[in-house]
């Protein structure tokens, strides 16, 4: 290796400059052997850190600013090492690998390498494999400038290249092949209608009708239909279609769906308004509760993430974060301009498929998913978390949304490799708090939108029942449900009593529209007597609901039996209603004495479940309101919380003062409907 002076020299004369985004050191990564040879090795290149350079350079290097961010403080700092990632030149499965492990059995590999290319640049050494996941630049090609050293992403290219085509097509293939927890690559049973577009060079474009128990790989379209009119599937159009429906209005949605489709080599297409007679009632019932399944069986499902109707359509230019041009070197000498990609990894932002309810049954069935957003293709499956298509894109953290996969038993995966099948409670909840946050042009299609996942757990989870939107073996521990916003909820005029326009209980999630957060608690006197329910249609079990009851064992308490709390108790606790109460936000702690005439309902009780899983152990519960019809009859008006405080210390007497409250209630049923 060069010593620094000279290697300052070399990069100088390569064209580098004080003014320019990269300091010597970074700038000269891909321009001398000797750092090429030093990338390929199995240690890598030690990255000093700009300090070194003393007054060579005073400017500020994007990549020294990058790999400088600081550690968590348990972990002893290092020199980060940069490390190229290589991959195999032929197009082939292998492209896709981290080979390091393999090339590191090769004793004498250097540069030149004519059998391998490099992919990208690995940083090590950040102090945890947290941040070395965070921070990573990434390697961009100039279009137009193909090496046969490089095999890595065009700065520019549209988002249904044949290069990203490709790349999502070895995705398939090897999470058919080699992925644990994914359903491999057996053909799945066609559905009662597709779309046959004629395969990657196909010209075909109609209305297909299988063959009974006929198979062939199928893609699924999920996307958001709007408000506009699009051209779908009729009576009166059903024979022409069959025949060719090239010349058809299609909407733009469904037109860049058939491009993808056949980019991705997969003669059939599965989109609901074209395969679904939209006037026949009797065909939509055919297929309306088969959707699941549907999705379920793909081979790949396209979600335009950020498409707000089936006109606007989904493919555009993939945009990447902020880049520097360097200089590589190539084996004959001559040199070539590759971009640096610098950017830490960011949360997943919802895009507007996100926020729609149908869309969530359709992204959580797909074995697999490519995803096509404003500025970047991802792709996701039963293995692999949320990431770009693209390496040198954008890179994401881990979320909720990633680990909300459903147990791969579904997909006939045993259920020793799948830890999700182990706790369907942690699994349920993760899904209410996304579900709830959905909307619906029909809000009560929310019963109808999370059918196909009740159907599909339920061969699951043969022991146990979905009822009213929990499951009986977790409903318990699952009924301190709250709304998750802080703003005061305003019902609109025209919505008429929650309970009656959703057709389920008050003790029910879903008579709420809104989005909700089941809290965690560890119950304590507190248990179910009974629960029946009343399908509003007997063909639909996990339906709205006619009729509902819950009768809960437990203990509650009147508005002034809570006020003799002490004051410091009294200022932890925390009330979230339902629906609004005049003169009270949801989030407002107790009031004083002196205002509690008028403000709160009258005849509210405090039915305490349990305690949180916190030190102090504060207790928690739900509020209710008895009916005025003289039946004995309760309704939920909302639920209730003592915060965690740091005035309390870390006494688990508090709790126990807190708890205390209840102490002398007797135990009684209640009914709540």
């Amino acid at each position: 290796m060069e010593d620094e002076s000279a290697l300052i020299k070399q990069t100088t004369e390569t064209g580098w400059s004080s003014s320019g985004s990269l300091c010597p050191r970074c700038y000269g990564l891909f321009s001398t052997t000797s750092s090429l040879k030093a990338l390929l090795s199995d240690e890598g290149i030690a990255h000093t850190c700009i300090e070194s350079w003393g007054s060579e350079y005073t400017g500020i290097c994007v990549l020294c600013e990058l790999l400088s961010r600081p550690a968590p403080i348990i972990f002893k700092p290092c020199i980060p090492r940069l490390k190229a990632v290589l991959g195999a030149a032929s197009q082939t499965k292998e492209s896709f690998r981290n080979l390091d492990g393999e090339f590191s059995l090769i004793p004498d590999l250097e540069y030149p390498v004519n059998a391998l290319r490099i992919r990208d640049l690995e940083v090590l050494g950040l102090g945890s494999l947290y941040y070395e996941e965070l921070y990573q630049p990434h390697l961009l090609a100039v279009p137009g400038y193909p090496s046969r050293l490089l095999s890595i992403p065009s700065q520019q290219a549209h988002m249904d290249s044949p290069w990203i085509m490709q790349e999502t097509r070895l995705r398939i293939r090897i999470c058919q092949e080699e992925h644990p927890l994914c359903p491999g690559s057996t053909m799945p049973l066609l559905p009662r209608r597709v779309i046959d577009v004629g395969g990657k060079c196909g010209t075909t474009l109609k209305l297909y009708a299988p063959k009974q128990n006929e198979r062939a790989n199928y893609a699924t379209l999920s996307y958001c239909w709007g408000t506009k009119p699009q051209f779908t599937t009729t009576l009166d159009l059903m024979a022409d279609l069959l025949r060719d429906m090239s010349k058809c209005n299609l909407s733009q949605t469904h037109l860049d769906a058939i491009r993808v489709t056949r980019g991705l080599g997969i003669r059939y297409l599965w989109i609901d308004a074209l395969c679904i007679i939209q006037d026949s009632p009797a065909d939509m019932m055919m297929d309306m509760p088969n959707m699941g399944n549907i999705y379920k069986n793909s081979t790949i499902t396209i979600a335009a993430s950020e498409s707000q109707s089936a006109h606007s359509g989904f493919l555009g230019t993939l945009k990447y974060p902020p880049t520097v041009p360097l200089p590589f070197l190539l084996p004959d000498g001559s040199k070539e301009t590759v971009w640096l990609s610098y950017h830490e990894a960011k949360w997943p932002v919802r895009g507007h498929l996100d926020t729609r309810g149908w869309t969530l049954q359709e992204s959580l069935l797909s074995p697999r998913q490519i995803t096509f957003g404003d500025s970047e293709v991802l792709w996701q499956c039963q293995t692999e978390r949320m990431q770009p298509v693209c390496q040198g894109a954008q890179e994401y953290r881990e979320t909720l949304k990633n680990q909300n996969r459903l147990p791969g038993a579904i997909y006939g995966i045993p259920t020793s490799l799948d830890k999700k099948t182990q706790r369907p409670q942690y699994l349920w909840k993760l899904f209410v708090h996304d579900y709830s946050a959905r909307k619906f042009t029909v809000v009560e299609d929310r019963w109808n939108g999370m059918a196909g996942i009740i159907s599909e757990l339920s061969k699951l989870w043969i022991d146990d029942e979905c009822v009213a939107g929990f499951w009986k073996s977790s409903m318990l521990e699952s009924l301190v449900w709250r709304r998750s916003n802080l703003e005061e909820y305003q019902e609109p005029a025209w919505m008429p009593p929650r309970q009656k326009l959703m057709n389920a209980p008050s003790w029910s999630w879903l008579s709420l529209p809104s989005e909700v957060w089941i809290q965690k608690f560890i119950p304590e006197d507190f248990e179910i007597v009974d629960c029946a329910v009343t399908p509003l249609v007997k063909t639909a079990p996990h339906g709205a609901l006619k009729e509902a009851v819950l009768i809960l064992r437990g203990k509650a308490i009147t508005l002034a039996e809570l006020e003799r709390l002490p004051a410091r108790a009294l200022n932890r606790f925390q009330p979230y209603f339902d629906s609004q109460v005049p003169g009270l936000k949801a989030w407002d702690p107790l009031p004083s004495k002196a205002s509690i005439q008028g403000e709160w309902p009258d005849g509210i009780l405090f039915l305490r479940a349990g305690r949180r899983r916190l030190l102090q152990a504060p207790p928690v519960g739900i509020i209710l309101e008895q009916l005025e019809d003289e039946t004995g009859r309760f309704r939920r008006i909302g639920a209730w919380i003592f915060r965690n405080s740091h005035d309390f210390g870390l006494k688990k007497s508090v709790g126990e003062e807190l708890r205390s409250a209840w102490q002398d209630a007797m135990t009684r049923e209640w009914k709540i409907i």
